[in-house]
């Protein structure tokens, strides 16, 4: 079994709960994230440190722009101790990746980027988002690649985030809006003018989450947000979609309900 298989074994398939015990454990997650955590400032989303920004060799781009991506370690700590071994036993997601379009100098907007479920590849992005639009219209675009998708997954973009295990789901937003806090400190820092995000589907959920934990006055955060056919709620999401599944089934048998799973949930 190659290691991409067994990480989608371990933490995308739920190792983390015993699925004899799994309404128990579910009442014990809701308790860890909810002590303290649903109102902002939240210290599920705490403000990063500036990034340590690597940038790669530039190319032409659409319009006279260039282009150029970067990387910086993600410096995020699951907020569940329990969980924090086994998150970073993925190596890849320890990176953060984007590609960044930019022309005509300091004080131009940028607008963030990000992808739908199983996305990640960054000429797929550009052709989906129509980067030359915004390009036109006088943006700089930065593409952000969002937690184990694209380049930050050891095998298959989005196998391992969102997950059916509420922890890893949970931790993966709250790596998502620590990486993007600290992109939008970057981006500042080299002269953008404002900074928004447009997102889709997934990212569209994400877009928003970061919008309503980070606004124009936080560190990090948003100046404009929109969200394209985004995901609104997770756990009616995973509950709709799984109704004839067996997991839905042991689910149900278990004593686990929709409204279970929301509280599980309830942190983004």
């Amino acid at each position: 079994m190659t290691r991409a298989k067994r990480e989608h074994r371990d933490l995308g398939r739920g190792k983390w709960i015993d699925q004899s015990d799994a309404h128990r454990q579910l009442v014990e997650i809701v308790g860890h994230y909810s002590a303290g955590t649903h109102a902002l400032p939240s210290p599920f989303f705490p403000p990063p440190p500036m990034a340590q920004v690597v940038v790669g060799p530039a190319s032409d781009g659409p319009l006279g722009t260039r282009v150029v991506d970067l990387t910086f370690p993600s410096e995020y700590i699951p907020f569940l101790a329990e969980a924090r071994a086994t998150y970073a036993r993925v190596q890849e997601n320890d990176t953060a990746h984007v590609r960044l379009w930019s022309g005509g100098g300091a004080g131009r907007p940028t607008i963030v980027l990000l992808h739908g479920w199983a996305g990640g590849n960054q000429r797929i992005t550009a052709y989906a988002f129509g980067v030359t639009y915004w390009l036109r219209h006088g943006f700089d675009v930065a593409s952000f690649v969002l937690p184990f998708h694209g380049a930050r997954a050891p095998g298959s973009s989005g196998a391992l985030f969102p997950s059916r295990d509420p922890r890893y789901t949970n931790e993966g937003f709250g790596q998502a809006i620590f990486d993007l806090r600290a992109l939008a400190m970057f981006l500042r820092a080299r002269g953008a003018s404002a900074v928004g995000a447009i997102g889709m589907s997934l990212g569209g959920y994400t877009t928003a989450l970061w919008a309503s934990v980070a606004g124009p006055e936080e560190i990090g955060g948003l100046d404009f947000a929109v969200g394209m056919i985004p995901a609104v709620s997770f756990s009616r999401l995973m509950w709709r979609l799984g109704e004839h599944s067996p997991t839905r089934k042991q689910a149900v048998s278990a004593g686990i309900t929709e409204d279970l799973l929301a509280d599980a949930f309830a942190v983004h």
